[in-house]
């Protein structure tokens, strides 16, 4: 198949095929909480919305620190809060993407 003889009947298939369906809101990380890792920053526990080259975060948490579990901080968003883990309320944050790093969603009913 030569893709300049394709109509344009061909060519949406074929990007339907491969384009993304996703939409941002469907997304598990626009869904509810995250545990946001930003690079020179903090571990949050937030929801977040990215937008124009900035992640806005709300409802807004500040690991301190977490006490050891399995699986680290992968466990730590699947089990949520326990004791021996240092969380404070923090406010709303507005930060450029270029200092997100990894994001993970975490568990809805243990963080909510």
């Amino acid at each position: 198949m030569n893709i300049n003889d394709l109509t344009i009947g061909q060519a949406k298939e074929l990007a339907a095929a491969f384009g993304s369906t996703t939409q941002a809101s469907e997304h598990p990380i626009f869904n509810g909480p995250v545990i946001a890792q930003f690079i020179g920053r903090f571990v949050f526990v937030c929801n977040l919305e990215i937008r124009a080259g900035y992640c806005y975060l709300t409802n807004v948490r500040n690991v301190r620190y977490w006490a050891e579990r399995e699986n680290g901080l992968g466990g730590f968003a699947d089990l949520g809060p326990i004791s021996g883990d240092r969380i404070d309320d923090w406010p709303d944050q507005v930060i450029p993407i270029d200092k997100l790093g990894p994001v993970m969603p975490a568990n809805m009913e243990k963080w909510s």
